[in-house]
């Protein structure tokens, strides 16, 4: 057993580097704490606990995010039964999220009101920010959306674009839920390899669009534009998954473990 006189800062430094950074954070404090009560009544001879350095706040945004690239979107949209109404329905859900980037909130509010047949364009305010967003009509997606109303789209519905074929529902807007159980459907009969371990909602599709643009040579404010965002402040998450250009920036980093401590050595003993 640990004589609590040979508890050193080099030991709780051996400790914490020995943990992950998520459990690190749940029990330091209470080790900072049990230091100072240490040193306070004088079990220890030196107080350790300013030591004990708090873990940086991480960032959700911190995860690298999933991404899809042409080929393998290729192969998505390529796994999807459209012999069938509700395959042409699918394949259109798949469509919009995979070449325009769509959330599933306005996938499910497209209405036939949007479209401009004469114009070529696709225009709506998002629901998430009610940022007005203008699409030019693509051949794919308007070859879609009208195979869809005059070959699956049930007739006895209002102008939403895309609804439920289940008997119960039938014509009733769909939820965002299912727009993702779709696009998982989609991925399971697909023959992408590991799309299990990573996320494979529309979400990512939309990461997958700002990634290939990346690769493209895109520009970030078309980006942005393109995603409908209005600021260029929220595409700034998106220039992670540019990995390649990344690494271009990357610097050497130097070793980390006891650094706080070299210093301090001889105070430590």
């Amino acid at each position: 057993m640990l004589d609590i006189n040979n508890v050193t800062i080099e030991l709780n430094e051996e400790f914490f580097a020995s943990d992950a950074c998520g459990n690190r954070t749940s029990y330091k404090s209470t080790v900072r704490e049990m230091l100072q009560y240490l040193f306070d009544f004088s079990i220890l001879g030196k107080d350790l606990s300013p030591y004990v350095l708090k873990e940086p706040k991480r960032s959700k945004h911190l995860e690298i995010p999933t991404t899809y690239n042409t080929e393998e979107i290729k192969s998505l949209l390529g796994a999807i039964d459209r012999s069938t109404p509700k395959g042409k329905r699918d394949y259109l859900v798949v469509l919009l999220a995979a070449e325009y980037g769509m959330r599933a909130s306005d996938i499910v509010r497209l209405s036939l009101r949007h479209i401009d047949w004469e114009r070529n364009t696709v225009s709506f305010s998002q629901y998430k920010t009610d940022v007005p967003l203008q699409y030019p009509l693509l051949s794919s997606v308007g070859n879609a959306i009208i195979d869809y109303l005059c070959h699956g789209r049930p007739t006895e519905v209002n102008d939403v674009i895309i609804v439920s074929h289940d008997h119960v529902t039938r014509g009733k807007l769909l939820s965002t839920p299912t727009i993702h159980s779709i696009v998982t459907a989609a991925f399971r009969r697909s023959q992408i390899q590991g799309w299990q371990q990573k996320k494979h909602g529309p979400h990512s599709l939309r990461f997958s669009l700002a990634s290939n643009m990346l690769k493209q040579g895109v520009g970030f404010q078309v980006i942005s534009t393109a995603l409908g965002h209005s600021s260029t402040e929220s595409t700034k998450a998106y220039v992670k998954i540019d990995i390649d250009r990344l690494r271009e920036c990357s610097l050497p980093v130097p070793k980390l473990h006891s650094h706080w401590y070299i210093e301090g050595k001889e105070d430590a003993k």
